[in-house]
């Protein structure tokens, strides 16, 4: 994961784990207090020191509530999320200690905790391996300074490494579960804007049915839509045969020398079929034509083109054209759809005014 999807991925992470942070370091007050009551109900022994882990146990709760409503604790939210649950861990192996004789049964606090902590915060994998290895390393030297048998730490050994396992594990596929999430949600956000701008852009463009007009604003839309130095459209004129530039925007130095440039289709037949037939051509881009196409877009300045065929209904209407100086970066998935949607309405806009101008024409 890397880019603005992992910054902002990581930036969730901080955010929901803050919020639950605080949830739970509110909530967990009276799971203490019951815990409290029943012990002085239950326990004769020690009961004392088991009351003084409860009441340091509220006391790292308050202290992580304060701290989760200070100044910058979304940017420390994940560190105040570990530092509740090692301190909590660390207290229950003081409380645990208590009752020496039932430590490997009381393995399950442990555990429980560990897979809690899954569940609850969204911190990742490697944040969870240091929260489950420490609480099992810790818990697990606590039961070794007492004299149980081999067999029944072997067993408390196997349960505290499951919980290790489990929690890693789920905590890992978790994360890319929300990754996923994530990289959907943006996926859909991003269609969103770019058919809301499509469509404008359609609407601007099936505003009038003057074709150099037409031309004019298919030019500019293509480079604000697509974010490139230059955009420019060729048309095809079948009753000549040739290609030609009717409008560019973006590159006033090159423009006189661009429009109006005419070269014939035989010449470029190969181009336009492989274009026509893949929809969009990006060069360079390892493309049977780099080397025949690249000198000539660097004599005006362009290190990166992007070229989207005009079609509709069959007919071969011409192609756009959208140009990068150097620096030149590839033209991303997002890019390439807003050019190929801006083609289709293109073709829309082009059919509608070519048929009035052939119609203008033949009346006069």
């Amino acid at each position: 994961m890397s880019g603005p999807l992992a910054e902002a991925h990581a930036a969730e992470r901080r955010q929901v784990t803050l919020r639950r942070l605080r949830w739970a370091a509110a909530l967990s007050f009276a799971p203490i207090a019951v815990s409290a009551v029943v012990n002085a109900l239950v326990f004769s022994d020690r009961l004392a020191e088991r009351l003084v882990t409860h009441a340091v146990q509220a006391a790292i709760c308050a202290a992580i509530f304060v701290l989760a409503h200070g100044r910058r604790a979304e940017q420390r939210a994940i560190l105040l999320a570990g530092g509740l649950l090692l301190g909590i861990g660390t207290s229950l192996f003081w409380s645990l200690s208590l009752s020496p004789r039932d430590l490997d049964v009381l393995v399950s606090p442990i555990a429980c905790t560990m897979l809690a902590s899954t569940l609850l915060f969204p911190w990742g994998a490697r944040v969870q391996a240091i929260v489950s290895a420490y609480l099992a390393v810790g818990y697990f030297s606590v039961l070794a300074s007492f004299a149980l048998d081999p067999a029944r730490l072997t067993n408390v050994l196997m349960g505290l490494t499951l919980g290790v396992v489990i929690s890693v594990v789920g905590a890992w596929v978790l994360d890319r579960q929300r990754y996923a999430t994530l990289v959907e949600r943006e996926r859909v956000a991003t269609l969103a804007d770019q058919r809301e701008r499509l469509l404008e852009a359609g609407r601007e463009l099936n505003g009038t049915l003057e074709l150099s007009e037409v031309v004019q604003r298919i030019a500019r839309h293509g480079q604000r839509l697509v974010g490139c130095d230059a955009a420019s459209i060729t048309l095809f004129d079948e009753g000549r045969q040739v290609f030609h530039t009717a409008a560019l925007s973006g590159d006033p130095e090159c423009s006189e020398e661009l429009l109006g440039l005419e070269f014939p289709a035989v010449l470029a037949r190969p181009f336009i079929e492989e274009l026509v037939r893949r929809g969009t051509l990006e060069i360079p881009g390892g493309t049977p034509f780099d080397h025949a196409i690249e000198p000539i877009t660097a004599r005006f300045g362009f290190a990166r083109t992007l070229y989207v065929a005009i079609q509709r209904d069959g007919r071969h209407l011409g192609f756009l054209n959208f140009s990068e100086r150097p620096p030149a970066r590839p033209f991303e998935e997002h890019r390439v759809r807003l050019a190929e949607g801006l083609a289709h309405q293109a073709a829309i806009a082009l059919v509608n005014a070519q048929l009035v101008d052939e119609l203008q024409t033949a009346n006069r």
